[in-house]
């Protein structure tokens, strides 16, 4: 059921339809209220957007955070605006992610995590997402900082 869910949601985002102006302060709000031991910063404005989509990514990125991160892991989402971007930054404190896998984090059916349930699919789902929305998704990851940005154009 989770990796039919997972393709029906990645089949989604590929399709890069249902877009409206949308507020990500708005969906950011949301997202601190389903995850109070989540540090929220900064405001990143509007874009053209289907916002069921980039809940789904931003809810990814913080649960993998939480998970992989550890014990006693510190998450942080950092909204900001560079120009004609903006977007969000899902910071962890945690261990990090190998160099081996760091190239194939965000490829479809790539996981560390297949006895916890894992499918493959929601990074690839994330990165699908943002490019859905003409955006991207940047990964670094050294002990003690790992960074998703969220990249998409400002509306």
């Amino acid at each position: 059921d989770r990796l039919l869910g997972g393709l029906l949601l990645l089949a989604r985002a590929e399709e890069g339809r249902d877009r409206e102006p949308l507020d990500l302060d708005e969906l950011l709000e949301r997202a601190a209220d389903r995850y109070p031991e989540v540090h929220f910063e900064g405001t990143p404005g509007a874009v053209l957007g289907a916002a069921g989509l980039l809940e789904s990514a931003l809810s990814n990125l913080i649960e993998n955070a939480l998970r992989h991160g550890g014990e006693g892991v510190e998450v942080t989402v950092r909204a900001w605006i560079e120009g004609d971007w903006t977007g969000f930054d899902v910071v962890d404190d945690g261990p990090g992610i190998s160099s081996n896998n760091l190239p194939h984090i965000a490829e479809r059916f790539f996981t560390t995590d297949r006895e916890g349930g894992g499918t493959g699919l929601g990074l690839a789902i994330v990165k699908a997402t943002c490019q859905a929305h003409g955006g991207r998704l940047e990964i670094e990851s050294r002990r003690g900082d790992t960074r998703f940005r969220v990249a998409l154009p400002r509306s």
